[in-house]
């Protein structure tokens, strides 16, 4: 923790973009807002079940959309056509897209 307040100091980070802290310790706090997203579509709903603020449930979420990508292109260059877990991943990019672009990038 200290760390992280050294380098949002000294390199201007803001704390929405940091990862977020660990789970207490009494028990980890599982989180499922990806999927809370992809089923719900709302970021309200997001932060309520995961208790992100709005800023840092929707670095999360941009994070998980630009890691999906990244594995989509590289499976579409390194797998071939018939593979399903390219096709599998391919569908989930472009309904994940369509999703966080529609709800949460007007």
């Amino acid at each position: 923790a200290e760390l992280v307040e050294l380098a949002r100091e000294e390199l201007g980070l803001h704390p929405a973009l940091l990862p977020p802290p660990p789970p207490p310790p009494d028990g980890p706090r599982l989180s499922a807002y990806v999927v809370d997203f992809f089923v719900l579509e709302q970021l309200e709903a997001v932060c309520a079940g995961s208790g992100l603020s709005s800023g840092a449930a929707w670095q999360a979420l941009r994070h998980f959309h630009l890691t999906l990508a990244s594995l989509h292109r590289a499976l579409a260059a390194w797998a071939p056509p018939s593979d399903d877990l390219r096709a599998c991943v391919a569908r989930l990019d472009a309904e994940f897209s369509a999703k966080f672009y529609s709800r949460l990038c007007r």
